[in-house]
C-alpha cells in the first residue's frame, strides 16, 4: 500500500497490487492530466482524502457515501463525469482507511464497485490473520514470571 496522507485521526493509504499498480493513484492521475472538469476532481478528492487523515470522513451524503452492511465507502467529487474513489477502513489495524480503487459514476448497479473493495478488504483480513497466527505460533517461550518484591517486616 501506497501512503497517501496522515492526520491526527487516520493514515490514508492508496492499495497497492502485488505487481505494483496502484489503480486509484492511477485514476487520480488520469484526473490531473484529463481536461479542466477532471484536474478540479483531482484537486477534490486530494483534499477530501487530506480531511478524511485528519477529521474523518467527509461530512454529508454528496461528499461521502457509506454502503450499508457492506464495510465500504465512497468518495465522491461532483463535477464532470461523477468520479468516485472506493475505500475501506482497514478490518484489523485502527486508525487506517485504504482506497482500493477509482471509477465513474456507474450508469446501473454500484455491486462490482462494492464487490471489488469487498474483495480486497477480505483479502488484507486474511492477510492479517495469517501474519498474526504465525507471529504468535513463533514464539514458543513464556515471558519470565516477575516476582514480587516481599518485605521482611517483623523478622529479626
Amino acid at each position: 500500500m501506497k501512503l497517501y496522507a496522515t492526520g491526527s485521526r487516520f493514515r490514508v493509504y492508496l492499495w497497492e497490487e502485488e505487481d505494483g499498480q496502484c489503480p486509484s493513484l492511477d485514476f487520480l492521475r488520469g484526473l490531473w492530466s484529463g481536461s479542466e472538469d477532471d484536474q478540479n476532481n483531482a484537486d477534490v478528492f486530494d483534499r477530501h482524502l487530506k480531511t478524511f487523515a485528519n477529521h474523518g470522513p467527509p461530512r454529508g451524503q454528496e461528499r461521502c457515501r457509506f454502503f450499508n452492511n457492506e464495510n465500504v465507502f465512497e468518495v465522491k467529487a461532483h463535477s464532470g463525469r461523477g468520479a468516485r474513489l472506493m475505500g475501506f477502513y482497514h478490518p484489523v489495524e485502527g486508525g487506517v482507511v485504504i482506497f482500493s480503487h477509482g471509477f465513474d459514476k456507474p450508469r446501473g448497479s454500484y455491486h462490482p464497485e462494492i464487490k471489488r473493495a469487498q474483495g480486497l478488504r477480505q483479502r488484507l483480513k486474511e492477510e492479517s490473520k495469517s501474519k498474526t497466527s504465525t507471529d504468535t505460533s513463533r514464539s514458543t517461550t513464556k515471558p519470565a514470571a516477575t516476582k514480587r518484591a516481599t518485605g521482611r517486616r517483623g523478622r529479626k
